[in-house]
Order: C-alpha cells, then structure tokens, then sequence
C-alpha cells in the first residue's frame, strides 16, 4: 500500500495511542497523512495525586473535576485502570507515577510538537471529564505550528 494514505485515529485511550504513533512517525521517518483524536486520555496522571505524580507538575483539569462522576467513565474507574496498567506492567518499582506523567510514551502532551508533524484533527465532547487535555494538546499542537482543528461534540 501507499504510506502516504495513512491516517492514525483512535478515542479515549486509542486516542492516546494515536498521539505517540503521530509523534513518532516524525522521528522514524513514516510518512503519514494525518490523524484523528476523539476524546483523547492524553494524560493519565492528572489530577491523580497519588505517589509522586501529585509532585510532577501535573494539572488538575477542571472537566475531570465537573464531569469525573460520570456514569459512563467515572473517575475512579480512569484511576483504577492506570494503576492496573502500571502494576501489571511492572512499573512500580522501575518507573514510579511521576515517570508515568512525564513520558511522551505515557503522557503525549509531554512530546515534542513540532510543525513537520502531519495534520491533525481533534474531537472532543462538551460534557467530557477528557475535553480540557483534548483541547489542551490541540492549542500545544496549533503553537507549535502543526495544521490543527478542533471539533467541539454537544
């Protein structure tokens, strides 16, 4: 196939993957057209405050904070799933919290952003415990001088 046709996409924590891949395709030199982010989890840290991610420079999000009780994807299950993921992965003792939020790998809003990066659209929901890192990484994107949209759901 023709790589230049590729679009990277994914939502929530697809989204997140979508991100690095993005990132990463610059630095491995795979042309990509374009990518996709719907209600991105770019930063899985975030308002956590447990170990020493609290210490990390993390934000508290205020869509987390408005909308973390949600029936759908309530906060304490994103808490619970990223300290699975750590524990199951074995980062507890080699990586800590605080690495977790710093990797771009973990925590894309931590990666270098830069204009060759190919477009990208972000979508995120108006009632979204993710809308604030979705918009907060499209603003990082569209400083950095990448060809950024943002579509706001209702």
């Amino acid at each position: 196939g023709d790589p230049e046709r590729i679009t990277v996409a994914g939502n929530s924590s697809g989204g997140a993957i979508a991100a690095v891949v993005h990132q990463r395709a610059v630095a491995l030199r795979i042309p990509i057209r374009s990518a996709a982010l719907f209600q991105p989890f770019l930063c899985p840290t975030a308002g956590m405050g447990v170990g020493e991610a609290a210490d990390a420079g993390e934000v508290d999000y205020s869509s987390r904070l408005e909308f973390g009780d949600c029936a759908s994807l309530p906060s304490r299950a994103l808490e619970w799933w990223v300290q699975a993921y750590i524990k199951k992965n074995g980062c507890n003792e080699i990586c800590k919290m605080h690495d977790i939020g710093r990797d771009p790998r973990c925590t894309p809003v931590k990666g270098t952003l830069t204009h060759d990066l190919a477009p990208v659209v972000v979508v995120t929901g108006s009632a979204d415990m993710l809308r604030d890192e979705g918009f907060e990484y499209f603003k990082a994107l569209s400083d950095s001088g990448v060809e950024a949209y943002h579509a706001s759901k209702k």
